[in-house]
């Protein structure tokens, strides 16, 4: 199978044969955290992760190490010691836009090794891709806090995000991305028949009132080459009060898929739901995740071609393996895992 999706702009999946996904679960090692992941086809899957900048390429279900790995720190302007802190991507034919937190660390001290939005494109068959960077901008963020640069500028929404971003503080704990702080953690491709190729990039943190903010990003490719970020709207969605953790545009279900978890290291809960895309309508609650490995979380969708499965990847950072926490143990030792859910 090769990927494929709807014709950019089309908003429904293929009319071909359904597929339905093996559900047993991977173990995907060299690495603790499935911060992100990309289908390459309908096998293999691409995973970012918020500790380095590896790019790496895994067989769904497989209990193996990754079929191939790319460092792609120095096409972003970092060096492979830093922490860019990637959190999700989308895939737009053979593009993948992959986004950074866009927050300061634990402490509350301003990285800009963590303002990162990029893009890789895809070349060849899984797993032998080659990737190749397409591009990227430090300012996405900088861009966003200016209503200059939004269509439809939000005021209260640009206000409750230039407050939690704070750009001009160099060091302020408050903000700090699990406090109250801001923090990116979902990037999904969202087509129309006007906008083919935008995106809506998800926050974590802040919320505006009770509701999670999305905002949507209208010129991706120009961005990239050192244009100024240009914003449509904000879309504020009612997710019971979780943050946004992952997000993902699944053209057979013609619709946005996300995941809701809270905005620290709790144990829960986390939803999974599916949003029209329509400003105005409400999303709906498909699946609670419940089962998943200890002291760690859902992070990420995962669509694949010609399917209601989807999958969910875990980041499992903080995860125990012999009284160590996986991102302390040796590479050799680290490993993530996943679960298939079914989405009508």
């Amino acid at each position: 199978m090769t990927w494929h999706e709807a014709d950019e702009g089309g908003t429904t999946g293929d009319d071909g044969g359904e597929v339905v996904l093996d559900p047993t679960p991977g173990n995907y090692k060299q690495s603790c955290d499935g911060s992100f992941g990309v289908a390459l086809d309908g096998a293999y899957f691409l995973d970012g992760n918020d500790e380095n900048q590896g790019l790496r390429v895994y067989r769904r279900g497989a209990d193996a190490n990754a079929a191939k790995t790319f460092d792609v720190s120095s096409s972003i302007g970092l060096s492979s010691s830093d922490e860019a802190d990637l959190e999700d991507a989308a895939r737009i034919g053979d593009r993948i836009y992959v986004v950074s937190s866009h927050g300061r660390d634990k402490s509350g001290k301003l990285e800009r090794m963590r303002y990162r939005f990029f893009a890789v494109d895809v070349a060849g068959t899984a797993p032998n891709v080659s990737l190749t960077t397409a591009g990227y901008t430090s300012k996405l963020l900088d861009d966003m806090v200016k209503s200059a640069n939004w269509l439809t500028p939000h005021a209260s929404v640009i206000a409750t995000l230039a407050t939690a971003a704070n750009l001009s503080k160099s060091t302020d704990a408050n903000l700090a991305p699990k406090v109250n702080g801001a923090n990116i953690e979902g990037l999904a491709w969202l087509p129309t028949a006007q906008r083919p190729k935008q995106l809506v990039i998800g926050f974590r943190n802040p919320l505006q009132g009770t509701d999670a903010i999305l905002v949507t990003l209208l010129n991706a490719d120009a961005a990239l080459s050192g244009a100024v970020a240009q914003f449509g709207e904000a879309i504020l969605l009612d997710l019971g009060g979780l943050r946004v953790r992952g997000m993902a545009w699944s053209p057979v279900h013609a619709a946005m898929l996300i995941l809701g978890g809270p905005k620290d290291g709790t144990a829960g809960p986390y939803r999974l739901y599916k949003w029209s895309g329509v400003a105005n309508q409400a999303p709906v609650l498909v699946h609670d995740i419940t089962s998943f490995p200890t002291d760690s979380g859902p992070e990420s969708i995962v669509v694949y071609p010609d399917t209601h499965d989807v999958q969910i990847v875990f980041d499992q950072g903080e995860h125990l393996i012999s009284g160590t926490i996986c991102k302390d143990k040796s590479l050799s030792s680290q490993f993530f895992s996943d679960v298939i859910v079914h989405v009508p």
